[in-house]
């Protein structure tokens, strides 16, 4: 059986998905313990108490969930239970450049107490470069691809309607963002849909008054499911300073709407600029990006197209579980 640690969220990620997909699979079961996001000692006596039960072999985590199965990652060991930590954003960021933590983190692989799996090469590029150790395997993060794509541009509004799946801090630049679409006004009939929040949204709020963007910018707050905004919009935009696997990027993919993007992490590693998305580097270039796209019908559709089949056969859902599958599999031989 899998016991997975998972932090809970509003909407329902990859990770409860896989978890669904595999539970039953050949038999074996998978049981979730939730947490929260700080460390809660009672999410770990959770922990404890399940394995005590027996019949596990293999626990898996993710984000802050690690914190939780580290005082017993022993006692887990002893019990001939594999644990797997998936590593969602670069080393840097993930482990931080805090010496004892990198140390732990190299003796948790030395001694083969942790499987670290990646989810990018960018993140295992990190993980090598910050850990001085490989991770054991590199698996895509997977998005669900089984809805149509989005109607072809002509059949939408005269407005260029974008949007940014993102939350409001710091690495994820909304000001930037604001910027780029302050840089279009009198060249482009555009609204700019800003999906998620967090600590700075009100400075961006600010901001965008500012630039004389209060009438072109909404800000939604969080969303449950961001699927309506992928649906009524041309492109996704995102200008962040660094990324793990974005599955808001995937996510619009599988819409067939075409990314421009800044290079961050592992964004590169899922555009391929010009085919799937554009990756730019500056505001100059997201502009002439955004106004050749909203100029050219017949480039956004052939564009998206290429997006949609590139998630599909490369970062689906199903190619994520599979892969999974076949690591548990290995754990539970």
């Amino acid at each position: 059986m899998v016991l997975a640690m998972h932090q809970a969220f509003g909407e329902k990620s990859s990770i409860i998905t896989l978890y669904e997909s595999l539970d039953q699979y050949k038999g074996k079961s998978v049981h979730c313990v939730d947490k929260s996001n700080t460390f809660d000692i009672y999410a770990t006596m959770r922990l404890y108490k399940k394995i005590l039960t027996g019949g596990y072999t293999v626990v898996h985590c993710h984000l802050s969930s690690f914190m939780h199965v580290l005082p017993i990652i022993i006692l887990i060991r002893l019990l001939r239970i594999d644990v797997i930590y998936t590593l969602h954003n670069l080393a840097e960021y993930d482990v931080g450049y805090n010496r004892m933590k990198i140390r732990l983190f190299q003796f948790l692989s030395d001694m083969k107490l942790v499987k670290f799996v990646t989810i990018s090469p960018e993140v295992t590029n990190s993980f090598e470069r910050l850990i001085k150790r490989k991770p054991y395997c590199q698996i895509y993060n997977g998005v669900d691809v089984d809805h149509p794509a989005n109607k072809i541009a002509s059949e939408k509004s005269d407005v260029f309607n974008m949007v940014c799946v993102a939350n409001f801090k710091e690495q994820k630049r909304h000001d930037r963002l604001l910027q780029i679409a302050a840089s279009l006004i009198g060249e482009l009939k555009f609204h700019l849909y800003l999906v998620g929040d967090g600590s700075l949204k009100q400075d961006s709020i600010e901001l965008a008054k500012k630039l004389g963007l209060s009438d072109l910018v909404t800000f939604t707050g969080s969303v449950s499911c961001p699927k309506k905004f992928y649906e009524k919009s041309d492109i996704f935009v995102l200008a962040s300073d660094f990324e793990g696997h974005p599955l808001s990027v995937l996510e619009a993919m599988s819409h067939g709407l075409p990314v421009v993007s800044t290079p961050a992490g592992g964004v590169s590693s899922i555009i391929q600029d010009p085919e799937t998305g554009f990756i730019c580097k500056d505001v100059e270039s997201f502009r002439k990006t955004i106004l050749r796209l909203a100029a050219d019908p017949y480039l956004l559709n052939t564009v998206g197209r290429a997006a949609r089949f590139r998630v599909q056969n490369v970062f689906s859902e199903e190619v994520m579980i599979s892969n999974y599958r076949s690591l548990y599999e290995n754990s539970l031989l």
